[in-house]
């Protein structure tokens, strides 16, 4: 026998009302529990499914116990007994396990178990009774305790067919009548005071055997029509006792197995019906759109994101369907939203996975996600379909398409634009250089370049760090050692800007203008260089000659 450790001494007490099912084949090998089962024996269902039953079995249950529930099982009758199961982690439970055949065309299928809480008494007993089938004092039989000596005897008689009870006391009766016609007509020497007595004591036990087997047919209709009604008003966990083996037992055993399988039935189509229950609330308050149609494509759910879609469609939808009524779709089959479904219905016919469509039906543009359910069998219950109308989607991108190509085209046309300036500006003989709005250097014609190359040994006797291959980038505040008042003119300039400075020994001149917007937004300033040493100087010389030719000295030259 398979012996599972570790094992504690925590025992965890099932709730109140709490039911533990579980299935298994006809090996033993479990093919469904419920989740209150996964609750309390701390598996999951990856764990259980596939595995033996005994994978929960605790190894203070002797072995005869399990010995007897399958030979019980597999004579076709339902098992009920207390059983002590181990959790995953150790600890234990106890449960009123009743176990039953599952028949299907006559022959069984698989076993069920359904499981429900014992009271503190009945756990009580069933140890004091382990321990003496563990001992051999005892032994079981269907789950009950197999009699001895009288008690096996009066268990026979119990276990009796009725109907050999009844034709045994018939037999008596047509015995003692036989004896007192013959008496009576042929010879009454027969009727000696022992044959009478005999008789007398036959037709007693006779009648007494019809009394009990009769009252034991009443007795048991009685409680089986109890049994019954007790069933037929849902209350499924009244226990069905049997303690014998005959026409009425049969009786009880097969409404015993009524009452497990019916009881978990129900108790999973209540579950079933709870969760489709909570699926459709969500579903009533989510925003995707969704539909449910039947095997027939008949219409059996909407959800209220997928009525009001429809409402404010139904417009455009009238354009083609004109008898599209969005308040009456329930019960409607989906073939209305198509002029010729044919092809649909093929289609959604042979779906087996998730198909996604877009349509367009007059002048809205719908996404459709069709779904199939299937059932265990692989038979198509049901469609569920997704909508997703995308036509003020559309729109709007199409919208932002347009206006982002209008801008490409704008963008496109400046920076021709822009190409064309550039080109000019790398080709005239000014020298020009552009700063953005923060005043960083963001262009250099080669003018400009050239005329910084050729000052720039002399710059650098001011400015020591200054090179003319780091002006791309570079802030003008480069060519001042105090830039403040030059950077607050040209961020407060409304006017061309034109100045002339000593840098290096050189006398540059600059003319600044402002670059804006057409909102008057400021972009940046171009610049224009102009390097007047050479100029300057020959200035100078031209002055110093005038000054000594009005002093009478003609003696004075311009430097060649």
């Amino acid at each position: 026998m398979k012996i599972n450790m570790p094992v504690t001494d925590n025992q965890v007490v099932m709730q109140d009302g709490q039911t533990l099912v579980s299935k298994t084949d006809l090996k033993g090998t479990l093919t469904y529990v419920n989740r209150a089962f996964l609750d309390i024996s701390g598996f999951t269902m990856e764990e259980l499914i596939g595995k033996n039953h005994n994978v929960v079995r605790h190894p203070d249950m002797p072995p005869e116990a399990f010995a007897d529930l399958w030979a019980t099982l597999k004579k076709g009758r339902p098992w009920t007994a207390l059983v002590k199961n181990r959790c995953k982690n150790g600890d234990y439970y106890w449960v009123i396990a009743n176990a039953t055949p599952v028949f299907q065309n006559g022959q069984v299928v698989e076993y069920m178990s359904v499981r429900s809480k014992p009271t503190h008494e009945q756990i009580r007993q069933a140890e004091m009774l382990y321990a003496d089938l563990k001992d051999g004092k005892v032994a079981l039989n269907e789950g009950r305790i197999k009699e001895t000596g009288t008690a096996a005897v009066l268990a026979r008689y119990k276990s009796a067919p009725l109907a050999q009870k009844l034709m045994a006391a018939q037999g008596i009766m047509a015995a003692v009548a036989v004896l007192m016609v013959y008496s009576l007509f042929v010879d009454s020497s027969v009727l000696s005071p022992l044959v009478i007595l005999a008789s007398g004591i036959g037709l007693m036990v006779a009648l007494v055997i019809t009394y009990f087997s009769s009252s034991e047919m009443l007795k048991g209709m009685k409680e089986i029509a109890d049994h019954a009604r007790m069933l037929a008003s849902g209350d499924f966990s009244r226990q069905i006792s049997v303690d014998r083996d005959n026409e009425v037992s049969n009786l009880y055993l097969a409404l015993k197995s009524l009452q497990i399988k019916t009881g978990f039935d129900i108790e999973d189509s209540q579950a079933t019906a709870n969760a489709a229950t909570a699926i459709k609330n969500a579903l009533d308050v989510c925003n995707t759109n969704v539909m449910m149609a039947d095997k027939d494509y008949n219409i059996m759910y909407m959800n209220e994101a997928v009525l009001n879609m429809m409402k404010t469609a139904e417009a455009d939808l009238k354009e083609v369907l004109p008898n599209f009524n969005a308040n009456d779709l329930m019960g409607q089959n989906i073939d209305i939203f198509h002029k010729d479904p044919s092809h649909q219905r093929r289609m959604l016919d042979n779906l087996k996975d998730t198909y996604r469509v877009q349509i367009e039906v007059g002048k809205r543009s719908i996404v459709i996600v069709a779904t199939p359910v299937f059932n265990e069998q692989g038979v198509r219950l049901n469609t569920v379909v997704e909508w997703e109308d995308r036509t003020v989607e559309l729109a709007r991108i199409a919208e932002e398409q347009r206006v982002e190509q209008e801008r490409a085209d704008a963008d496109s046309k400046v920076f021709a634009e822009n190409s064309r300036i550039k080109q000019a500006l790398d080709n005239v003989s000014a020298n020009v250089m552009v700063a953005d709005k923060d005043l960083k250097i963001i262009y250099m014609n080669d003018a400009v370049i050239g005329m910084m190359r050729t000052a720039e040994a002399d710059i650098r006797t001011d400015l020591p760090q200054f090179s003319v291959d780091t002006l791309d980038g570079a802030n003008i505040d480069v060519f001042h050692k105090n830039p403040a008042h030059q950077r607050g003119l040209l961020e407060r300039q409304n006017t061309t800007l034109d100045s002339e400075f000593l840098l290096g020994g050189r006398t540059l001149r600059v003319v600044a203008n402002a670059i804006k917007d057409d909102s008057g937004e400021r972009l940046g300033t171009v610049v224009e260089w102009s390097d007047r040493t050479e100029e300057v100087a020959i200035q100078k010389e031209i002055d110093n000659l005038v000054a000594s030719a009005s002093a009478g000295d003609l003696s004075a030259r311009v430097d060649e």
